[in-house]
C-alpha cells in the first residue's frame, strides 16, 4: 500500500514538473517574445504614420483590425511613459 501511494505521488510530481516545461499557448497562437512584440509595435506605428488604414495594416501584418488598434494604443502609452 505504501509503495502504491509513493508511486502515485511520484507520478503526480513528474506531471507537475512536465506541465511547467510545456510551451504556453494563448488561444491557439504562439506567444511572441518581448523584442518581437516591441518590433511589431514599431511596425504598426510606422505604417500608421505613413497614412495606412487600420485594415491595410492588419492585412499586411496578418492581424485583426482590433489587434492593430490595441497594439497602436500600447505604442502610444509607451511613448507617454518615456517622455
Amino acid at each position: 500500500v505504501l509503495a502504491a501511494k509513493k508511486g502515485s505521488f511520484l507520478e503526480a510530481q513528474s506531471y507537475e514538473n512536465h506541465r511547467d516545461t510545456k510551451p504556453r499557448k494563448v488561444r491557439g497562437r504562439e506567444t511572441l517574445s518581448q523584442p518581437a512584440r516591441e518590433l511589431r509595435r514599431g511596425k504598426v506605428a510606422h505604417l500608421y504614420r505613413k497614412g495606412w488604414k487600420r485594415s491595410e495594416i492588419a492585412e499586411h501584418l496578418n492581424l485583426t483590425p482590433d489587434r492593430v488598434s490595441k497594439i497602436y494604443r500600447q505604442y502610444l502609452d509607451r511613448q507617454e511613459v518615456t517622455k
